[in-house]
């Protein structure tokens, strides 16, 4: 059965239909577009895989244990209670969220107890998305872990504009802070 894509929304991933990798050229059984296997870390995923096997939960993206470890802990510093319940239905849906191409150990980072929402890779952004044009504000959007990596802002600044590394921008869905993940290659 093929998919109405404009009436599919994903939760952590509102502008999934311009961020992801898609195509329309897969063997899928129905008319939806598929994305690449390579993006599900997933030896036994090696096709195009189908939206409709995403969405029904038949092709997962791993998700690795440390990223409910720390929704744990944000569940914790927002004082909101921890249910197996909660935390079983927060990892099934990022599980079915199209992958974050390029992301490596699917790195999701997360904020007032719950997955942020994944707005683009910087440079590639979606134009309904403000860019990020000055080094000192790439600084203070990078998360902790990957700001180490440099010495300052402009190396940081120089490494994502000269194609070494990239940024992926996050936003938490209730308070709006924004959170840049980089990575090397």
């Amino acid at each position: 059965m093929s998919h109405n894509t404009q009436q599919i929304s994903f939760k952590y991933s509102p502008y999934w239909r311009k961020v992801s990798p898609w195509r329309d050229d897969c063997d899928c059984p129905e008319d939806d577009p598929c994305i690449e296997g390579i993006f599900f870390d997933d030896p036994d995923v090696d096709e195009g895989v189908c939206l409709s096997e995403l969405l029904s939960g038949r092709v997962k993206v791993g998700i690795p244990n440390y990223l409910r470890q720390s929704l744990i802990r944000s569940l914790q510093a927002s004082g909101k209670k921890i249910s197996e319940e909660y935390l079983n239905a927060a990892i099934d849906e990022l599980s079915r969220t199209p992958p974050v191409p390029w992301i490596q150990h699917n790195e999701w980072p997360v904020c007032c107890g719950d997955f942020c929402q994944y707005l683009g890779e910087l440079g590639k952004l979606p134009e309904e998305i403000e860019p990020i044009v000055e080094a000192t504000t790439l600084w203070e959007l990078t998360d902790e872990t990957s700001r180490q990596k440099f010495t300052d802002a402009q190396s940081l600044w120089n490494c994502v504009n000269s194609g070494w590394c990239s940024g992926f921008l996050f936003e938490c869905a209730v308070c709006k802070k924004r959170v840049v993940i980089i990575q090397s290659y």
